[in-house]
């Protein structure tokens, strides 16, 4: 039988360290990595992350555990039990093996970014054109991203700002879109984005 080796670590944690995906990616050779529980900005920035990933080209891939707001550095570590909403764990240290005073993370099942993943395999499997459709992209700008999904039946378009401050963008057509992530509705071919936002717009009419 052959057991595959789970040497990655957290999705949560790989952009809570930046630029340390797999090297020294843990607290035994690298003492500064952090492997307690995120900052608000992460969480933020892997939802875009996972925005892409849904939209994209190809199939998403989603780790044990990543979908219930698991952080954690490599093997052993990302091996720890899965947070099961139905149990009650105990506080875990943000230091690990670090010295120093110990400070710890409560610990749960997060909910809201379960039901994030949710919505994001509901559009993808809900929309084909995520699947199968042709992709071209629009905007490359610095941080900012504009790319489209399309095929004969549907367009989709998918805006990211990750800039410092707000953006605007210019749609390459004048229409009707909903905002596949909130159901808001938006007209014309112009929109403006908050930083560190996103947005997955259909065109209906």
């Amino acid at each position: 039988m052959c057991r595959q080796l789970t040497t990655h670590p957290r999705l949560l944690s790989c952009f809570y360290n930046h630029g340390k995906y797999k090297d020294k990616a843990n607290p035994y050779e690298n003492p500064a990595y952090k492997t307690g529980k995120p900052d608000a900005e992460t969480y933020q920035r892997v939802k875009l992350y996972l925005i892409h990933q849904f939209t994209n080209v190809g199939t998403p891939n989603i780790w044990n555990g990543e979908e219930m707001g698991m952080w954690g550095s490599v093997d052993p570590d990302n091996r720890k039990p899965l947070w099961w909403k139905e149990y009650t764990f105990q506080p875990e240290t943000r230091n690990n093996i670090q010295p120093g005073i110990k400070t710890y993370d409560s610990v749960s099942f997060n909910q809201e970014y379960f039901d994030f993943y949710k919505k994001l395999v509901h559009i993808r499997s809900s929309n084909p054109v995520l699947s199968t459709g042709e992709m071209e992209f629009i905007i490359t700008e610095g941080k900012m991203l504009m790319y489209k999904r399309y095929d004969k039946n549907d367009c989709i378009y998918v805006i990211f700002n990750l800039e410092p401050s707000g953006k605007d963008f210019t749609l390459p057509e004048k229409g009707t879109f909903i905002n596949l992530l909130d159901n808001s509705k938006v007209k014309g071919n112009k929109i403006r984005l908050a930083t560190l936002s996103g947005m997955i717009l259909k065109k209906v009419k």
